[in-house]
């Protein structure tokens, strides 16, 4: 059997620095929107062994630590609209942009 050296590889054990670590989500709603948010309640440990494929990490999250942000959207109709240019089907079809393909038999 052949042995290669990792240069720096140290074995031991260390916990995670929960203050310097971040355990986060993102999620697409509906295929629309995406959710993001973040667990603020975990521990890790992270173990390496001798031989690297023996090596190991540990991760415990609280689920009751979970924070989120819920993007929001204005409707459509919002009276806070800002935009004058009006919706692609209301401009005429004159104006409206097409692409077409042509393809040629040989």
């Amino acid at each position: 059997m052949t042995t290669t050296e990792i240069p720096g590889y140290v074995t031991g054990k260390w916990a995670v620095d929960t203050a310097h670590s971040d355990v986060a989500y993102t999620v697409k709603h509906l295929g629309l929107a995406k959710s993001r948010g973040n667990f603020t309640g975990f521990t890790g440990t992270v173990v390496t062994e001798p031989n690297i494929l023996d090596s190991s990490v540990t991760v415990e999250i609280s689920a009751a630590s979970v924070t989120s942000v819920t993007p929001t959207c204005a409707p459509a109709t919002s009276s806070t609209s800002t935009s004058t240019r009006p919706s692609r089907s209301a401009r005429p079809a004159s104006a409206r942009t097409t692409a077409t393909t042509s393809s040629t038999a040989s």
